[in-house]
């Protein structure tokens, strides 16, 4: 195993980790800090629910970066290699058609853009449909990630 190698197992594992944190994040965001947000919009409950929130979006454009840069990186590996086939592509671009699908709501639900000042929240609240929507959205490229992972390992196993 040469330097390479474990430079690309780094950047794996970082964006594998990136991706759970951020599904993962998403559902204990929604199972749990939106049911115990305060129903009025004045105190500090609901103060620091906004900070709250504030801070989430900090960690989800962080995990995105992680994401896009190591995903690059890897796919770009990945089909520098003589075993990708055309089910590995069409998985692949799968995978990118959800992962940018996700990007674009996240996008579109960020205050103002990706230009925004941090800690600035929209001004009307995020629906639950549109953060169940990007959970799901999340949840299916994680779900085409394995698929993709089996279908290059199957690859390799057959020479």
């Amino acid at each position: 195993m040469g330097i390479a190698d474990i430079v690309l197992l780094a950047v794996r594992w970082l964006h594998v980790l990136a991706a759970a944190a951020l599904v993962g994040g998403c559902m204990f965001y929604l199972l749990n800090l939106r049911l115990a947000a305060p129903k009025g919009s004045s105190g500090v409950e609901a103060e620091r629910f906004q900070q709250v929130k504030s801070q989430r979006s900090k960690l989800v454009e962080g995990f995105l970066a992680i994401i896009v840069a190591s995903g690059l990186v890897l796919g770009l590996d990945r089909l520098a290699r003589a075993e990708v086939n055309g089910v590995y592509l069409a998985l692949l671009g799968l995978k990118l058609l959800l992962a940018a699908g996700t990007l674009a709501l996240v996008r579109r639900l960020a205050p103002g853009g990706w230009g925004a000042v941090r800690g600035q929240l929209p001004a009307r609240p995020v629906s639950s449909s549109a953060s169940n929507l990007m959970l799901v959205l999340g949840a299916a490229t994680f779900l085409v990630s394995l698929l993709l992972r089996a279908v290059f390992e199957a690859a390799l196993r057959r020479g």
